[in-house]
């Protein structure tokens, strides 16, 4: 189920509308923006800047999140001026700010509390036998 589109008008007044993606996967959704972030590059370089920020409208709505490259990529750099620019960009980094905020996944907690325990046990252990053995 789909959300309400997310609607950046362009420089010509029409709108570039995309549903945000809902109840969908976290691989999905990266990858998905990730490939429409792609495709606004490519269009960028063939010098098609209507399709390239059409494009990151639509990474933008599917969950991209990477702001530090959207900012900072020089194939980009002639959509600065355009009216949907800074739309784009506080969408996305709206996305990394989301991200950042959801919690690790339950499975991840659990291993990362394995890891731990094994790790803190495989420590003490070490430290025994090295306590039982004489060097000198």
């Amino acid at each position: 189920m789909a959300s309400a589109p997310v609607s950046l008008a362009n420089d010509g007044g029409q709108e570039c509308a995309y549903p945000r993606q809902a109840n969908t996967s976290l691989a999905s959704i990266n990858d998905s923006g990730h490939s429409l972030y792609q495709a606004s590059r490519c269009a960028a370089r063939k010098g098609d800047f209507q399709t390239s920020l059409f494009h990151l409208c639509a990474a933008a709505s599917s969950g991209y999140d990477n702001v530090e490259d959207l900012r900072t990529d020089p194939l980009l750099r002639p959509l600065y001026q355009s009216s949907r620019w800074q739309l784009v960009t506080d969408l996305v980094a709206e996305n990394q700010r989301a991200r950042l905020q959801r919690p690790a996944p339950p499975t991840l907690c659990a291993l990362i509390k394995r890891v731990r325990t094994s790790s803190k046990a495989l420590l003490r252990d070490t430290e025994a036998n090295l306590a039982s053995h004489r060097f000198f």
